[in-house]
């Protein structure tokens, strides 16, 4: 069933250049699945634009249920009722949006998109916030929490996009001399079934945000606990739901640049002059209570994410 989710921020201040009409502005996000990582966005985006933007502003978010059609079908009807700006989370929805839509704004969240990509298409009122992390950076800090590993299972979708990660993911493995087992799940309720299949002699798992797989995160981290290795995700919310750490941004601070760029977009600010988003400042995301489940050393990876420069944040602690 879809779910919609609506709030309003309420109004401090007078209206302002895109407001100034009697009609309060609404922004549509798109949720491909829901799931911990996509509440955080969403969270992190409502909290810092009542931050920002003092005024009425209605943000609506759709849940796509990880269907292409009803995603679709999503952003057509924000397209229909004239949303002021459609804010479609993830590449597959971004990229849907701006092939549908030929004038109305888009901010693309946790999606890649570059300046001359904006410059080759008619609607220029796009822009967004990249937080990808290149495959070498991950593989890097793997090698150091666990430097005698030599296999690696990476379980991920059939999503278009995915597979793009994991050639890249594969690349950067073999560079490391690691090897990798590639386990395709056609559809969600496929991952416990392809879990049994994860090699005896894997050293770890691997998961990207991918958005079926981590909504079975908590199905991997029991498969993960009973083969006694670490369960390595990409997101924060993945480590709250199971996997033992993380190498990445936080999930709430990308809603929060969304959101930046949402109130400078009302108050008047042309989003055609708003350079694209990137957000470098990675953490370890670590839980402590999953590491010992899983066979890791605390010690030693807070000692090796200091020697990378990283921040460790321990999560679901409790």
């Amino acid at each position: 069933m879809k779910k919609t989710i609506t709030a309003t921020i309420s109004s401090l201040l007078s209206i302002s250049a895109l407001a100034n009409t009697n009609t309060i502005p609404s922004i549509g996000i798109v949720v491909p699945l829901e799931h911990q990582a996509m509440t955080e966005i969403v969270d992190g985006f409502k909290q810092e634009l009542a931050n920002k933007y003092h005024h009425p502003v209605n943000v609506i978010v759709k849940n796509a249920e990880h269907d292409p059609m009803l995603e679709r079908s999503i952003i057509k009807q924000f397209q229909a009722e004239n949303i002021t700006i459609i804010e479609p989370i993830g590449e597959d929805a971004f990229e849907l949006t701006l092939a549908s839509t030929q004038t109305q704004p888009v901010i693309g969240i946790a999606a890649e998109f570059s300046d001359q990509q904006r410059e080759s298409l008619s609607n220029k009122s796009i822009t967004n916030v990249d937080d990808e992390l290149s495959s070498r950076d991950q593989l890097n800090f793997i090698r150091l929490a666990l430097p005698s590993v030599k296999k690696i299972s990476i379980i991920h979708s059939a999503d278009d996009k995915v597979y793009t990660e994991v050639n890249a993911f594969k690349i950067a493995a073999n560079q490391q001399h690691i090897a990798v087992q590639d386990l395709t799940v056609e559809e969600t309720s496929d991952l416990y079934t392809i879990s049994q299949h994860i090699a005896p002699d894997s050293q770890a798992i691997f998961i990207l945000k991918d958005h079926p797989i981590v909504s079975g995160i908590a199905t991997l981290a029991k498969q993960a606990e009973s083969m006694k290795i670490p369960l390595i995700a990409s997101d924060d919310g993945s480590v709250q739901g199971g996997a033992v750490f993380a190498l990445g941004v936080r999930e709430k601070e990308i809603g929060i640049k969304a959101a930046d760029l949402t109130a400078k977009a009302l108050s008047g600010q042309a989003i055609s002059s708003m350079p694209m988003a990137k957000l470098t400042h990675y953490h370890i995301f670590l839980n402590p209570i999953h590491a010992e489940k899983q066979g890791i050393n605390v010690k030693h990876l807070r000692k090796m994410a200091a020697q990378a420069g990283y921040d460790v944040i321990a999560m679901n602690t409790k």
